[in-house]
């Protein structure tokens, strides 16, 4: 779940943040040390990875706090004089961050010239250049870049490491215990694991946990090799499985624990789909010439992409194909519709400027023509077949609910549907004022939600009854949570 503060230079139209799916941007050139696709025996010397001996909220998995919590006052914090904006403060992306779930958070502070990062209200050590700053699920745990002179250094729990050329993408495991980060050496590049190395690369990006908290997943290449690697390491007994595949952008989905990716053969493509647990069972697709935008259905086991063959292109689910128009862009992955029946794609026109955007859906001939718009993004389906994404005419943005266009504002993000479907959600800004708009599918009335000074990503309770988020108020960070 990304933090951010609502404003229009943050928000990117590659966000890939739909409800049940994590995508996972590999945009590298190399690492791991084990060649082939089997599994690697592990080094005699490997062992189980030792957890975080703090304590934590859960071993395995957290429920989304479920009361209006404020967790921090706010003082002295770091603000950004670039891409001003209306409204009392301007405050740089990552300056303030909350948990996952709501049990923590973080910000930068600026003080007698010294940033240090304030941690669930409590200040930490002087630091010059923080960045990176990373709250751990459980709101216990928090991380951050230092600067020092040419090097950087990672801060984890009040405690600085090692000094590399260069330090980032920290991410922890879902029950806060591991942490994992990439450190730079000239060309070469580590993969940190709860202090101790596990790989050294030519070049790696993006790292994530198994949703046990057992597995690390990366893509890598090393130079020299001719493809990159799907690295999946086991924590406990330090083993590697490694699968060949192209250096391009795969897909985890966390609820069903399943990856997406695509694998070259010859000068052919072909998207594999397995299960983590047994990842010697791979269901392969049919060669493409080549296969982008891809994405995992919201039942765990529907795929959907983008696949050229000769000069056609093609919106492939589940192994039917619809042939795009020629002269039409894509963007963002295709989604499939909850019945299975279809899937959604927003277009664009392929204009030097200007371009104009459109919701299709595929494999439905009897759905209704497209509505063009100045812009169009972030579509998402919900799990009784309702449909939306955000869409932009002239200066003003608005949500589209199952067809009809909701309020309009100054900009608009991340909609996003409740566990039954019924409910939309998404964040808006309005004349400097951020808050919260809930939508019902049904009816597709929008109820605009109280303004604060800032608004954080949702998150839904478990039964799917309230919303909770973070805010900036006045001068506390408070999680926010209400009824739908």
């Amino acid at each position: 779940m990304v933090n951010s503060e609502l404003y229009p230079a943050m928000h990117q139209i590659f966000r890939f943040n739909t409800p049940a799916v994590v995508f996972l941007l590999a945009l590298l050139s190399g690492c791991s040390r084990e060649p082939g696709q089997s599994s690697s025996p592990p080094a005699p010397e490997a062992e189980a990875f030792q957890p975080y001996t703090g304590e934590t909220v859960s071993s395995q998995r957290l429920a989304v706090l479920g009361v209006t919590t404020v967790l921090s006052s706010v003082e002295n914090l770091r603000t950004a004089s670039a891409a001003p904006q209306e409204g009392p403060t301007h405050v740089q992306q990552g300056d303030v961050v909350f948990s996952d779930y709501g049990y923590g958070v973080a910000y930068i502070a600026l003080k007698d010239g010294k940033e240090h990062v304030v941690h669930n209200g409590r200040g930490g050590m002087p630091c010059t250049g923080v960045a990176s700053l990373t709250v751990s699920p459980d709101g216990r745990r928090v991380s951050y870049r230092c600067d020092m002179g040419t090097k950087q250094q990672m801060v984890i729990d009040g405690i600085k490491k090692q000094a590399y050329d260069n330090v980032r993408n920290q991410v922890y495991s879902p029950d806060s215990r591991h942490l994992a980060y990439l450190a730079q050496v000239g060309n070469t590049f580590r993969i940190i694991l709860d202090d101790r190395i596990v790989d050294e690369c030519s070049g790696v990006n993006d790292l994530t946990f198994s949703n046990d908290s057992t597995k690390l997943m990366y893509i890598s290449r090393t130079e020299g090799l001719p493809q990159a690697r799907f690295v999946l390491f086991d924590l406990k007994t330090g083993k590697k499985v490694v699968k060949e595949c192209l250096d391009a952008p795969y897909v985890y989905h966390r609820k069903s624990d399943r990856i997406a990716l695509t694998v070259v053969e010859g000068d052919k493509q072909r998207l594999v789909d397995f299960a983590i647990a047994s990842s010697d069972k791979v269901k392969r697709t049919e060669a493409y010439d080549l296969i982008t935008n891809i994405s995992i259905g919201l039942d765990g086991k529907s795929v959907a992409f983008i696949a050229h063959r000769g000069a056609g292109r093609y919106l492939v689910a589940n192994g039917r194909e619809e042939r795009l128009p020629d002269k039409l862009g894509v963007n963002g992955p295709p989604q499939v519709r909850p019945d299975l029946k279809g899937a959604g794609i927003i277009l664009a026109t392929a204009e030097r400027y200007n371009n104009r955007y459109a919701f299709h859906q595929a494999f439905l001939g009897g759905a209704p023509g497209m509505v063009w718009y100045d812009k169009a993004q972030d579509l998402v389906y919900g799990g009784k077949g309702s449909v939306a994404y955000a869409a932009k005419r002239g200066e003003k943005w608005f949500v589209v609910l199952n067809g009809k266009e909701g309020p309009e504002f100054d900009m608009v993000v991340t909609p996003m549907f409740s566990p039954d479907g019924r409910k939309l959600v998404y964040r808006a800004r309005d004349k400097g004022k951020r808050f919260v708009v809930v939508a019902d599918a049904a009816t597709r009335d929008h109820r605009r939600q109280p303004e604060y000074e800032m608004v954080f990503q949702a998150a839904f309770s478990e039964d799917g009854r309230s919303v909770a988020y973070g805010v900036k108020d006045g001068n506390q960070l408070v999680w926010k949570v209400e009824k739908l």
